[in-house]
């Protein structure tokens, strides 16, 4: 069960204060002792995600709303599901919807295209890693929503992992140097680089980064540089995974280096949903088009076979790039004195 983020009170005081402002005049309109019963029903197939965000938006308004819930984190729901109800005074209940229902939009979004893309790969040893680029403020609560989808998280900031580019390689004179100068600050943190290129690749096996990224590699390419890390590295050292086809948690099964590919299989995955999100699975590179997340579907087509001798791959896709899924509740309240 992931973790809650701890930051989750903070995220939702600062929804309230921003929706707020100096008080919610509409609200007022109603008498303070009317109270409201409704429930939230789901409107397409998803992967719940945000119930403790909705609990404690009502909780922060007024801590005698009660919120009875009829599914978990993590479940698949489907049209017409109720998701919870609620039931209290009129008025934090109607201050604290908009913001309830967006923190559940959003993050059950977030939570369906990510299992979307672990649905897409299954039976096979990859797996879906999430990316740093998500809504300001809500990256937290966003990658816990990839948890909840089934895929997993790289690092959670600039500070738990060290992840060399170009921009670092040319400062510290070579791509070697980059890396040993990595090793030093890292401490017991893993050390990422990113390649352009095969030679650059083989450097980097050289040097021993934990994790090597192929950045704008062709297909052939990467099958090669897959090949020269399985027959090249020694025992028990670091080994490959890709950002195109998905790869490990980061290399817990037996090595530690990955290499990740930065391309994914669009020819292979040409259909569309009614959810437009044409970068979800944009890299940490280049934004590449990929599938529509359409809710509890599934990539249309065939998908073409994975790089061979690569025993994990990656696939990295975009958190922030998920669209808050709008049609998927559908709130109902019913006043009563």
């Amino acid at each position: 069960m992931p973790t809650l983020p701890s930051d989750l009170p903070q995220q939702v005081a600062t929804a309230l204060a921003e929706d707020i402002g100096s008080g919610d005049v509409t609200a007022e309109l109603v008498p303070a002792t009317q109270h409201v019963t409704g429930k939230v029903i789901t409107r397409e197939q998803a992967i719940l995600c945000g119930r403790p965000w909705v609990t404690e938006t009502f909780r922060q308004l007024d801590p005698t709303v009660r919120v009875t819930w009829h599914a978990n984190d993590g479940d698949r729901v489907t049209p017409n599901q109720t998701l919870f109800e609620v039931s209290g005074l009129a008025r934090p209940v109607l201050t604290g919807e908009r913001t309830a229902l967006n923190f559940l939009q959003l993050l059950s979004a977030t939570a369906t295209a990510a299992r979307r893309y672990v649905d897409a790969i299954a039976g096979t040893d990859c797996a879906i890693l999430d990316t740093r680029k998500t809504l300001p403020g809500l990256r937290t609560a966003q990658k816990y929503a990839v948890l909840q989808g089934g895929a997993q998280n790289h690092r959670i900031g600039l500070f738990d992992q060290v992840l060399i580019k170009e921009n670092h390689i040319a400062a510290a004179g070579s791509l070697s140097a980059a890396i040993a100068a990595g090793r030093r600050a890292a401490g017991t943190r893993k050390v990422d680089v990113e390649v352009e290129t095969l030679a650059e690749f083989e450097e980097a096996l050289r040097a021993g980064p934990d994790i090597i990224l192929l950045d704008e590699f062709s297909l052939a390419d990467m099958k090669t540089a897959v090949q020269i890390n399985t027959l090249e590295r020694p025992p028990g050292q670091a080994r490959s995974l890709g950002k195109r086809d998905p790869g490990d948690r980061t290399l817990s099964c037996g090595n530690r280096r990955g290499l990740y590919f930065d391309r994914w299989d669009n020819e292979a995955h040409q259909g569309r949903g009614p959810v437009d999100a044409p970068r979800v699975c944009q890299t940490l590179g280049r934004p590449i088009r990929a599938p529509a997340p359409r809710l509890g579907g599934h990539f249309p087509g065939r998908r073409k076979p994975i790089p061979g001798g690569c025993e994990k791959n990656i696939l990295f896709f975009t958190p922030r790039e998920i669209p808050s899924q709008s049609r998927l509740l559908v709130i109902a309240l019913v006043l009563h004195e």
